[in-house]
């Protein structure tokens, strides 16, 4: 699932995922050095650069989500039931 962005292009670098969590210093974060889901730089400059790499992008996450169901789905095969005693 994608994250709604306010610009097409856009990336927001959070340095904490919420309120009260330890934060980050997302300058070290190696994407962000390298030019790379900031808005600029990349590609050819004819914008079909992003386009193909979005779509590669779309791919290899739908590819790691149907793998990782597939090993959920195992692992759920051998999981051994637990009974849970709640009082009334």
């Amino acid at each position: 699932m994608a994250k709604a962005v306010p610009m097409a292009g856009m990336v927001s670098w959070w340095d904490c995922p919420l309120v009260g969590y330890p934060q980050i210093d997302v300058s070290a974060i190696r994407e962000r050095r390298n030019g790379r889901g900031t808005g600029g730089g990349g590609g050819d400059g004819d914008g079909d650069g992003d386009r193909r790499g979005e779509e590669g992008k779309k791919e290899a996450f739908q590819k790691a989500w149907e793998e990782a169901h597939v090993m959920f789905r195992e692992k759920m095969k051998t999981k051994q039931k637990q009974s849970v005693d709640i009082d009334d």
